[in-house]
């Protein structure tokens, strides 16, 4: 009955008789077994203002009979419903048993993700800017149930073809995993030789996208530890102190880490987040982050900074390989990993100020 129950609450539009079936047949063993337990103490009783008499074997026959019924029921109503259900699934020709064991609740639900071995076609459902030049870009997946099927850490690879060429950019998605139906990713509209960032500013809804992945060579396993490197040659490490240093979009891969560690209570990593930009125009998510900072006090600390500060700004002022903004970091350890990404120039000098700093190279983690 719980199985039939669990399986109803899947597809509750298939058929009329969904919960009607499942009390009609809890009702019918219930009664089943008060009679049962009557006639085992006295076979010869008078039972709801009837008089029942019934021999021992008989009725174990008959319960015998009820519970192959039962069961008979339960499974050809379930199957049935089950075959309703794949036939209105694009993917119904990849059915296995522990698609069918999950869907009727004895092993948990399966989690069916995006990505796979062939690139996918994604088309624009909304765009949302977040400043003059950077944009929210909401893509659908190809079934409503699905995830994006990445990791914290991965990214994603883009492409189109514009002017007659193909060109491709990799992407960090901010939805996270558990969104289904859909991804969000944060692109900025650059000038110049950037003709995909145009080329995706310029999308309508309904246009396509190829996306492929997933890609990366950092992965956040959660609880503080990374597994670095490609492949089977990944080294698996682990820090206390996260430190993550983002110069504009490239906060996108940062977030997804510090939310996922953020999100898990048993992990007990103090996380910084360093959020370099140009000027107050160019911030976004400030709301976003404040928010997270609010409501973790204890673990996450937030630092805003830009390199040109109006009369208005009152966060830290200077580049993010500034001794003003470096100093803000905590101290070398064995247990501390630095985070960076962004625009390559920004890169390269926030890591020489980091290793003037007595920060290990391999604990320096490039985005």
């Amino acid at each position: 009955y719980q199985i039939h129950l669990n399986f109803i609450a899947r597809c509750p539009n298939y058929s009329i008789l969904n919960y009607h079936f499942s009390y009609f047949l809890l009702c019918g063993v219930v009664v089943v077994r008060v009679i049962g337990n009557v006639a085992m103490q006295d076979s010869s009783k008078y039972y709801l203002g009837m008089f029942v008499q019934f021999d021992e074997d008989e009725l174990y026959r008959c319960l015998k009979l009820a519970a192959v019924g039962a069961i008979g029921a339960v499974t050809i109503h379930t199957a049935y419903k089950f075959y309703l259900y794949q036939r209105d699934r694009d993917d119904r020709a990849n059915l296995r048993w522990r698609d069918f064991f999950a869907f009727i609740g004895l092993i948990p639900p399966l989690i069916r993700t995006a990505l796979s071995s062939a690139p996918l076609s994604l088309p624009l459902d909304s765009k949302h800017p977040l400043n003059h030049n950077v944009t929210r870009f909401r893509f659908t997946l190809p079934q409503p149930d699905q995830v994006m099927g990445l990791r914290p850490g991965q990214h994603v690879a883009l492409a189109a073809t514009v002017g007659g060429k193909r060109v491709v950019r990799m992407y960090s998605p901010v939805s996270g995993n558990e969104a289904r139906g859909y991804v969000d990713v944060i692109i900025k509209r650059y000038e110049g030789d950037h003709a995909l960032s145009k080329h995706i500013h310029a999308m309508k809804e309904g246009d396509k996208i190829e996306c492929d992945g997933p890609r990366g060579h950092i992965v956040y396993k959660g609880r503080g530890t990374f597994l670095i490197g490609r492949s089977k040659k990944r080294e698996k490490r682990s820090f206390h102190y996260l430190t993550a240093i983002a110069g504009g979009s490239g906060i996108t891969p940062l977030l997804q880490i510090l939310k996922s560690s953020l999100e898990d209570f048993s992990d007990c990593c103090s996380l910084h987040l360093v959020f370099a930009n140009s000027m107050e125009k160019d911030v976004f998510l400030k709301d976003d982050l404040d928010l997270l900072a609010e409501a973790h006090p204890t673990r996450f600390r937030l630092t805003c900074t830009v390199s040109k500060a109006g009369d208005g700004w009152r966060h830290c002022v200077g580049r993010p390989d500034s001794a003003e903004v470096l100093k803000l970091i905590p101290r070398a350890s064995e247990d501390h990993v630095v985070m960076i990404c962004g625009p390559n120039p920004m890169v390269k000098a926030v890591v020489n100020g980091l290793k003037g700093m007595g920060h290990d190279e391999k604990n320096v983690l490039v985005f």
